[in-house]
């Protein structure tokens, strides 16, 4: 899959991604961060199975240029099951080389842009 960059692209995959993720992406679209939606990341296999819950794979919300990820967590993602199954696929992704960051609901739905500022900079670090 190719990076998105333009509301042309956005359209043809749009419908994979939840509302909170189409906001996220409207926003790095509007400040030209080109992203893939729903990359799909094969977990190698020394990782135990029983610390990934057997799954083979993670579908990160968002791979950025140098390897960053960009999670957005709704209201569910605090429930206590998945709050620690995110932190082990972070720890995970982060033993992998990605750089993983967590948006909640609220950072995403917010009208000020200090989540696109944090992640220019991390864009450039």
């Amino acid at each position: 899959m190719k990076y998105i960059s333009t509301l042309e692209e956005f359209d043809k995959v749009q419908e994979q991604l939840n509302t909170l993720e189409k906001l996220m992406a409207l926003k790095l679209l509007q400040n030209e961060i080109k992203f893939i939606p729903q990359y799909t990341i094969k977990i190698p296999i020394y990782f135990p199975v029983n610390y990934v819950d057997i799954r083979k794979f993670f579908v990160a919300d968002f791979l950025l240029e140098n390897n960053i990820i960009i999670e957005t967590d709704g209201k569910l993602h605090m429930e206590e099951e998945n709050y620690i199954r995110d932190r082990k696929k972070d720890n995970i992704l982060t033993a992998m080389g990605y750089r993983v960051f967590r948006f909640s609901h609220k950072e995403v739905f917010d009208t000020d842009d200090t989540i696109i500022y944090v992640i220019k900079n991390l864009i450039i670090k």
